[in-house]
């Protein structure tokens, strides 16, 4: 009866461990945080309805989904590819955002390069103005 107990015991603490690691690493680590203007390639840009989060443990983890009342004054990027989003954080689906910009109905741009360093920051506008952002390792 005690190994049983035992190991009832210690598999219950492996499980509560997990769904702790699990928590942190899907909710816990990231900070929901807003900006009324954003600065795309050397210009600023009003925004409206922004919707942001970010890891302060890692800044390719951030995401970011907003409109933009203008249009952006800026050479397009090249072979951009949205990251992996957080299943909590809706606004933000790569695989729409990856298959309007292979429809060539969404425009990226290098918004920062090396800010962090060896980060570079994107933007990806919709014809419409619906916006997505995310930060990648610099590949340069």
């Amino acid at each position: 009866m005690d190994r049983r107990y035992t190991i009832t015991a210690l598999a219950a603490i492996v499980i509560i461990a997990l769904a702790g690691v699990w928590w942190y690493q899907g909710y816990v680590r990231y900070r929901e945080f807003t900006l009324s203007e954003l600065r795309i390639a050397g210009t600023v840009y009003e925004v409206k309805n922004f919707r942001g989060v970010a890891s302060p443990d890692d800044p390719g983890e951030l995401r970011a989904c907003f409109r933009l009342e203008r249009p952006v004054r800026a050479p397009p990027a090249l072979d951009v590819r949205p990251p992996p989003g957080l299943d909590w954080f809706r606004c933000y689906d790569p695989d729409f955002i990856a298959e309007m910009l292979a429809r060539e109905k969404a425009v990226a741009y290098v918004a920062a390069r090396d800010e962090p360093p060896g980060y570079d920051r994107f933007v990806v506008v919709l014809s419409d103005g619906r916006a997505y952002m995310w930060m990648a390792p610099s590949r340069r």
